[in-house]
């Protein structure tokens, strides 16, 4: 009986290849001419490098899938400092792609079957957050405050630690920069008191997890006092509020962060307060304005 000895044989030879390369891929490229395919992950903050290998930056065996549908294959390199990914083609040809444009990055194998059938390690982009593509943002937090204690004579002022929850929703401008508007709560001395202020805030980068600065200046309503801020109560005692604070957001979806920030703040609060302060009886209600500085913990979600 003959054999097809042309077809089974390089058949053979090539799947024992194989699984030794998967095995001993050190011992088997040591003892012999083999090279081996190998697959490495990288995030896209780095450049993906083709393979590991002296002589795999030869190679043309990267493929770059965009979210459009469009497929590109050559040497793939990142720059973080651009956000880009440069793909030199067989041909000699450069393009280059926004990392928001890149759906994912392929490593192929460069020995057994050509890129479009034997994909090895995917390379996912670490953009999953988008920001830049969402022209509006929303924060919800959760604030912790500590202002140590209350040295005012009729003790009105706050407490060491105050808790409350916080708001902010305002426009994007650009890659990094947006504002608008917050709101705040928290009760204090039986008294409650609504904050409300301009809000700003700068993200270092667009990937994603990413540190960020926030701002805010405003005034504080309440249900006491019956004080109010007003253009000639700026430079003198009213209700402000004021603070500043560093982060950072943690993607968790295409549209969802987990927000961490440290920060300062600053109020001054109205308080009206019945006291013996004339010569003339009865006693008369006076208004006092309690500053506090406070270190601030706060954390929540952004959209």
């Amino acid at each position: 009986m003959k054999r097809n000895h042309t077809r089974f044989f390089p058949a053979f030879r090539g799947a024992m290849a194989l699984m030794l390369c998967v095995l001993f891929p050190s011992a088997l490229q040591a003892a012999s001419h083999v090279t081996c395919a190998t697959s490495v992950t990288a995030p896209a903050s780095v450049t993906a490098p083709a393979s590991r290998g002296g002589d795999d930056s030869l190679y043309y065996n990267q493929v770059v899938r965009l979210r459009d549908g469009r497929i590109l294959v050559g040497r793939v390199a990142y720059d973080p400092e651009s956000d880009r990914y440069t793909i030199k083609s067989r041909d000699g040809k450069i393009q280059t792609v926004l990392n928001r444009d890149v759906e994912v990055v392929e490593l192929h194998s460069r020995v057994y079957l050509p890129p479009r059938y034997n994909p090895s390690a995917p390379v996912y982009p670490c953009d999953i957050r988008q920001r830049d593509r969402q022209w509006w943002f929303a924060e919800l937090r959760l604030w912790l405050m500590y202002s140590g204690e209350d040295e005012s004579g009729p003790q009105i002022g706050l407490p060491a630690l105050l808790v409350g929850p916080e708001a902010a929703l305002g426009l994007r401008f650009g890659t990094h920069w947006a504002a608008g508007i917050g709101a705040s709560y928290f009760r204090a001395r039986g008294i409650n008191r609504i904050p409300l202020f301009l809000y700003g805030k700068y993200t270092f980068t667009l990937e994603c997890n990413t540190p960020y600065l926030y701002g805010l200046l405003g005034t504080v309503f309440d249900d006491q006092s019956g004080d109010a801020i007003a253009l000639d109560k700026i430079f003198s005692p009213g209700p402000k509020i004021a603070g500043f604070g560093i982060g950072m957001d943690f993607a968790l979806t295409r549209s969802v962060d987990l927000s961490v920030d440290f920060g300062y703040r600053y109020l001054q609060l109205p308080t009206s307060y019945v006291c013996d302060c004339s010569d003339d009886p009865p006693p008369r209600e006076a208004r006092y304005y309690n500053e506090s500085h406070g270190l601030l913990l706060r954390a929540g979600v952004t959209f």
